[in-house]
C-alpha cells in the first residue's frame, strides 16, 4: 500500500486528447461509457490505440486520434473479441496509417470480428497474435511495452485471454487489462513478471470478477481508471473501495470524462475533462427528493391548505414470490433443452458477447444453444470461469429438433 499519492490535477477541461509532447509517455483512457478504447503516445512521437470501442464510438475515438495529430499507429492492439473493444475498429482504422495489429489470437466468429478480418486482409495489415512473454517495439529507447496475458493456450474465455499490457518509462508505468478476469490475473501473478504500476487500467468495467485483492496489492497503483458508463457506477463500488483502501485515486470515466495520465521518467500529471476522482466512499443512491406543489389558495370558508416544502419519496420494495426449480427434464433424441429458475446460469458459453455459441454442461443442462423466454437468449456457466456468463430468467425450455 503506497503511503501516500501525489497527484497534480490540471485542468478540469480538457480535449480528448492532446498533441505529441516531447520525452512524455501519454496514456488516454477515452470516455466512450461501457467500452474500452486508450491511446499511448510514447516519448518517440510513435502511438498505439487499445480497443476502439462499440461500433457507434468509432466516430468519437477517429475525433481524439484527429485532435492528438495522429495519423499513423503503430499498433492497434485488440484486448479480446468483445464488441465493446473491436466493434469500432473497422470505423476507426481507414482514418490512419497501422503498422502491426496486436490480438489473442483467438478466432472472433461475428459480424465484427469477420468484417475485422476482412479490413486487416485487404489493406495487407499484419497480424500478430501474441503471448505472455512478448514485448512491442513502440519506442524501444524510451518505453518497454512487456505482454503479460494471454497465457501459452488462451483457453476459450475472451475475457480470460485478454491481451494485458505493461508499459514502463523510467519511474512511472502503465498496466492495461482489458477485461481480464480473476483467473487470469492468477496466472499474471503465479508468473513471476512484474506487475507493480504507476497507472491501473482496471479490468471489465469495474466489475467484480477482476481487480482481486492479491491483484490489487501487487499492482499498489497510485491511480486506478475504470473506463465505464454512468449506470456500472455502482456495480464497481466494491472494486472502487478495495482500490481506494489500498491507496489508488480511483477515476471513473462516467463521472470524470476522457482521464489523461502524462508521465515523464520521474513523474506524472492527471487529467480529466470533467471532474476529479472518485470520493473516498462511493455514494450509494439517495432517496429521490422532489419540491412539492405551492400551497393552494383556499376558497372562501375553508382553512388554506399548509404548505409542504420537500417531500421524500423513499424507494418501495417489491415482494418476488419465489419460483421453485424446476425438475431435469429427461433428454429426447433430436431436442435440445435447458432448466433452471429466474436469474440461473444454464449451460457453457464459448466465444464472445457478438455471436456465442452455447454448449451444455452436464449438470445443468443439455446444449442450450436456444432463443430464451421472450426472445432472450438462453445463458450459460463454464465450470472454471463463470463471470462472463449473460444471466436472464430461464425455465424449462425445449426447442425444435436441431
Amino acid at each position: 500500500m503506497r503511503p501516500y499519492i501525489l497527484l497534480f490535477l490540471i485542468g478540469v477541461i480538457i480535449a480528448p486528447a492532446a498533441a505529441y509532447v516531447p520525452d512524455t509517455l501519454t496514456v488516454t483512457f477515452l470516455d466512450i461509457g461501457n467500452a474500452d478504447s486508450i491511446l499511448v503516445q510514447a516519448p518517440n512521437g510513435h502511438a498505439m490505440l487499445v480497443d476502439a470501442g462499440v461500433p457507434r464510438d468509432a466516430s468519437t475515438v477517429t475525433v481524439a486520434l484527429a485532435r492528438a495529430k495522429v495519423s499513423r499507429l503503430e499498433y492497434v492492439v485488440a484486448t479480446h473479441g468483445d464488441n465493446d473493444h473491436i466493434g469500432g475498429m473497422v470505423g476507426v482504422l481507414p482514418h490512419v496509417a497501422v503498422g502491426q495489429f496486436v490480438n489473442n489470437g483467438i478466432t472472433v466468429e461475428n459480424k465484427q470480428g469477420e468484417d475485422l478480418a476482412s479490413y486487416l486482409s485487404a489493406h495487407a495489415i499484419p497480424v500478430r497474435a501474441v503471448t505472455a512473454g512478448d514485448t512491442l517495439d513502440l519506442d524501444a529507447a524510451n518505453v518497454t511495452v512487456t505482454v503479460l496475458n494471454p497465457q501459452a493456450d488462451p483457453g476459450t474465455d475472451w475475457n480470460e485471454a485478454s491481451v494485458v499490457l505493461r508499459l514502463v518509462f523510467g519511474s512511472e508505468s502503465f498496466l492495461l487489462t482489458g477485461d481480464a478476469g480473476t483467473i487470469a490475473e492468477g496466472q499474471i501473478l503465479a508468473s513471476g513478471r512484474p506487475v507493480a504500476s504507476t497507472v491501473l487500467k482496471v479490468g471489465h468495467h469495474g466489475l467484480g470478477t477482476s481487480t482481486g485483492a492479491a491483484f490489487v496489492g501487487a499492482v499498489d497503483p497510485a491511480v486506478a481508471v475504470i473506463s465505464q458508463a454512468k449506470s456500472f457506477v455502482n456495480r464497481s463500488r466494491e472494486v472502487a473501495q478495495r482500490l481506494q483502501a489500498n491507496g489508488a485515486a480511483v477515476y471513473s470515466t462516467a463521472s470524470s470524462g476522457t482521464v489523461r495520465v502524462a508521465a515523464t521518467r520521474t513523474g506524472y500529471t492527471v487529467e480529466t475533462e470533467d471532474g476529479p476522482a472518485l470520493p473516498l466512499i462511493v455514494p450509494t443512491p439517495n432517496p429521490t427528493t422532489v419540491a412539492a406543489p405551492s400551497p393552494v389558495q383556499a376558497p372562501v370558508g375553508l382553512q388554506p391548505i399548509e404548505a409542504i416544502s420537500r417531500v421524500t419519496v423513499q424507494p418501495v420494495p417489491v415482494a418476488v414470490p419465489a419460483t421453485p426449480l424446476p425438475t431435469q427434464p429427461t433428454p429426447v433424441s433430436g431436442k435440445r433443452y435447458a432448466v433452471g429458475n429466474p436469474g440461473s446460469f444454464i449451460g457453457a458459453r464459448s466465444g464472445g458477447s457478438g455471436s456465442p455459441t452455447w454448449s451444455g454442461a452436464p449438470q445443468t443442462a443439455i446444449a442450450p444453444s436456444v432463443p430464451g423466454i421472450n426472445g432472450s437468449r438462453v445463458a450459460g456457466i463454464s465450470p472454471l470461469n463463470n463471470h462472463f456468463v449473460r444471466r436472464y430468467p430461464a425455465e424449462i425450455m425445449k426447442a425444435s429438433a436441431a
